[in-house]
C-alpha cells in the first residue's frame, strides 16, 4: 500500500508583520519547521482570499509532456477543488523533467495531500516521484518541492519501457472488442505474465510490467495503466481485505467502467498461489458489485461519484458460469465443454448460495458425474485425462474451480 507524507514548510516573513520590505532568497531549503497557531491562521487566511483565476491565468503557458501520448482516466483529480485541480495540473505538466522546484497555486498542507494523493493514483506512469514532498512558502509564491528516487534519464528509460510493455499486453483483444473483453484481455495477459511478490519494489506497475512480479499495488497500478491504454476508464481503490479467519491487510484494487457500468476488479487476489506453489489466473474478483466484494473486502475509499452495484457485468453471469438450483447440472456440463473447446485447463464456476455448491459438488463426485462429462468432451482433449480431475469449492466465496488432468 501507498503511505504518502507530506512535510508542509511555511516561510513566513517577519516583514509580512512588522511592514519591512526585506527579502528572502526562494533558494532556501527547510526540511520541518514548527509553525504556531497564529502563523497557521495567517496562512489559512492568505491562501483562501489568493484568486485561482490569477494563478490559472500565470500558468497558462505550461504544456503536456511530449511522451506521454495516450488519455489519462483521472477519477481522482475530479474530485479535487478547483484550486487543487490547478495545482495537480501545474505538478503533473512539469514533473516527467525533474525540476527541483514547481510553482503552485498557495496550498493549505491538507490541501497539497489531496493533490498529491490524486496524482499517485491516477498516474501510475509517474514512476520516479518519492512518496515525501515539501510544500515551500517564499513571500507569496508557494512551491512544490518533489524528491525523486533516481535520475532523469534512468526515470525516462523506466517510463518509456514501462509504457512500451504496458501497451503491448494491453493489445491483445481481439480487434472490434467491447471495453468489457478489453479488460478481461488485458487481466489476464498480465495475470498470465506476473507473480505476487512482496517487495519494495514490487509496488510500482513497471515491476509488474518489466520484471513480473508485483504485489497488490503493483498489480493494480500495471492494470490501470494498460486500461489507460486501450480508452477504458478505470480508478484504483483503497482498503482492506482479508481471507476467512485471516486478519484485514490494507490493499488496492481498481473500480472499472466498462460499456458504462463500474464494476471491482481485483487481479491481485485472482492470481493466487496454490499449496503447491502454483498460480492459475482465476476470475472471482473480476467485475463484482460491492455485495460481493464486501465479503472480503473492506473500508474502500474511492471517488464518491463511483457505484459498483451492478453484477450483470460478473465474470461468471457474463460467460454462462453462475450456478442456481434450478439450472446447475446445465450450466456445468455446457462449462466444461467450453472450457476444453477454448484451451484451457481448468473451469470455474459460481454459486448464487451454498445449498447450491453442496448439491453439485454431490451431483458431480458422489455421483461420480463428472467422469462422464469429462468422457463425453474427450474428443475436443485427445489428451484429456478422463477418470482423474482436481477440485477446489470455496464456500467463503461460492466459487466451485475444476482442475483438469492431462497426459504427459
Amino acid at each position: 500500500m501507498r503511505q504518502k507524507c507530506f512535510l508542509s514548510v511555511l516561510l513566513v516573513l517577519l516583514c509580512l508583520l512588522s511592514g519591512c520590505s526585506h527579502a528572502v532568497s526562494a533558494d532556501i531549503r527547510v526540511v520541518k519547521t514548527e509553525i504556531t497557531a497564529y502563523f497557521s491562521t495567517l496562512f489559512d487566511t492568505v491562501a483562501e482570499n489568493i484568486s485561482v483565476r490569477t494563478l490559472e491565468d500565470s500558468f497558462a503557458h505550461i504544456e503536456e509532456p511530449a511522451f506521454v501520448d495516450w488519455t489519462v482516466y483521472r477519477a481522482y483529480y475530479e474530485e479535487l477543488t478547483e484550486k487543487e485541480k490547478l495545482a495537480y495540473r501545474c505538478i503533473y505538466n512539469q514533473i516527467f523533467a525533474q525540476p527541483e522546484r514547481i510553482a503552485v497555486p498557495w496550498l493549505k498542507t491538507d490541501e497539497l495531500d489531496a493533490v498529491f494523493s490524486a496524482l499517485s493514483n491516477d498516474n501510475p506512469h509517474i514512476l520516479f516521484m518519492d512518496d515525501e514532498a515539501v510544500l515551500l512558502t517564499a513571500g507569496m509564491q508557494c512551491y512544490f518541492v518533489p524528491s525523486y528516487t533516481v535520475t532523469y534519464r534512468r526515470a525516462q528509460e523506466i517510463t518509456e519501457k514501462t509504457v512500451a510493455a504496458a501497451r503491448e499486453l494491453s493489445a491483445v483483444a481481439p480487434e472490434n472488442a467491447t471495453e468489457y473483453e478489453v479488460l478481461l484481455a488485458a487481466h489476464d495477459a498480465l495475470l498470465d505474465n506476473c507473480v505476487y511478490a512482496n517487495t519494495d519494489d514490487a509496488a510500482q506497475c513497471s515491476s509488474a510490467l518489466l520484471n513480473a512480479e508485483a504485489n497488490c499495488s503493483g498489480y493494480a497500478d500495471a492494470l490501470k495503466l494498460m486500461l489507460d491504454m486501450a480508452g477504458v476508464h478505470s480508478c484504483v481503490v483503497t482498503g482492506y481485505a482479508s481471507a476467512a479467519d485471516e486478519a484485514a491487510q490494507s490493499h488496492m484494487w481498481l473500480a472499472v467502467n466498462t460499456d458504462g457500468i463500474w464494476s471491482f476488479c481485483d487481479p491481485t487476489w485472482d492470481d493466487p498461489v496454490s499449496a503447491d506453489g502454483t498460480q492459475s489466473v482465476e476470475h472471482t474478483y473480476f467485475c463484482v458489485d460491492e455485495a460481493y466484494l464486501s465479503k472480503t473486502h473492506s473500508d474502500i475509499t474511492m471517488p464518491r461519484f463511483i457505484i459498483c452495484n451492478s453484477a450483470q457485468t460478473d465474470y461468471y453471469r457474463m460467460r454462462d458460469l453462475f450456478c442456481t438450483a434450478d439450472d446447475y447440472e446445465h450450466v456445468l456440463s455446457d462449462g466444461i465443454a467450453a472450457a476444453l473447446r477454448d484451451g484451457k485447463t481448468q473451469a470455474e464456476f459460481r454459486f448464487d448460495v451454498l445449498q447450491t455448491l453442496h448439491t453439485a459438488c454431490a451431483y458431480l463426485f458422489d455421483g461420480q458425474q463428472v467422469y462422464v462429462l469429462l468422457s463425453e468432451n474427450e474428443w475436443q482433449r485427445p489428451t484429456l485425462v478422463t477418470d482423474r480431475i482436481r477440485y477446489s469449492a470455496n464456500e467463503e466465496r461460492l466459487i466451485l474451480k475444476l482442475i483438469f488432468s492431462f497426459e504427459e
